[in-house]
């Protein structure tokens, strides 16, 4: 009994295990998931949503993640969009070049405050997505500028 209790105390006292960068990647995708429903009819998000459902179907992307240094690359994953869901469909290298390299710090503080990522999606760091899919965010405009007014050359 004594040795039970012995090793009870000691688990209750070793510290919590980093998350893998599998459990980090999977809890990135959730928050991007999480930030599409939130945001499903605006801008970028209802397009990529288009752009990941129907006959096009699901879309896979590769994903390097670095700790560091960009070049030192320690996991690679392969994820699936569709209908404007992502999902981590396989560990390794599957895709020949890689669509999204993600620091395994910048995994860590998306994972840290998903809350802060669901409401601003504009902090999601997802430049990469919208190049692969062909989606560019409009440019935003000044606050002089009018719509339906042509500027004329001065």
């Amino acid at each position: 009994m004594a040795s039970t209790l012995e090793a009870r105390s000691l688990h209750w006292n070793l510290p919590m295990a980093e998350p893998t960068g599998h459990t980090l990647l999977t809890q990135v995708l959730q928050v991007i998931n999480r930030a599409i429903d939130a945001h499903r009819e605006t801008a970028p998000w209802r397009e990529i949503v288009a752009r990941t459902s129907g006959p096009a179907g699901p879309t896979l992307f590769a994903v390097a993640i670095y700790e560091g240094d960009p070049e030192r690359i320690v996991d690679h994953y392969t994820v699936r969009a569709h209908e404007g869901r992502f999902e981590m469909v396989e560990h390794g290298r599957s895709e020949p070049a890689t669509d999204w390299r993600v620091s395994v710090e910048t995994l860590r503080g998306i994972a840290a405050k998903p809350d802060r990522y669901v409401s601003d999606p504009g902090r999601l760091p997802l430049d990469w997505l919208e190049s692969r899919l062909g989606i560019r965010a409009a440019p935003k405009r000044g606050a002089s500028w009018r719509l339906g007014r042509a500027r004329r050359p001065s």
